[in-house]
């Protein structure tokens, strides 16, 4: 018994790891198209719905919103709010 509880302990403790790490090398990602592409481009937009989006199905709602609120913005901004892919960001 000992033995399953430190591998399920193990296990999560990878995962946490491994989340950290999937945020950390999308921030640098959204960092580069901001640089370069500025901070209201969609392609920026799309960077911080896929932060939200890992967030929110790893770490939960509350650490995902203001990624996702963010995206949303850029969203409407650049597609206007009736693109269904702004729908699809609203809709988290």
């Amino acid at each position: 018994l000992a033995d399953i509880r430190s591998e399920v302990a193990e296990k999560a403790v990878l995962e946490t790891a491994n989340t950290t790490e999937a945020i950390g090398i999308l921030r640098s990602i959204l960092e580069t198209k901001q640089r370069s592409l500025g901070p209201d481009h969609i392609a920026s937009g799309e960077a911080l719905y896929t932060i939200g989006l890992l967030k929110l199905f790893t770490v939960g709602k509350d650490n995902a919103i203001t990624d996702i609120e963010e995206a949303l913005k850029i969203y409407t901004k650049a597609l206007g709010p009736e693109h269904p892919s702004t729908q699809d960001v609203s809709n988290v």
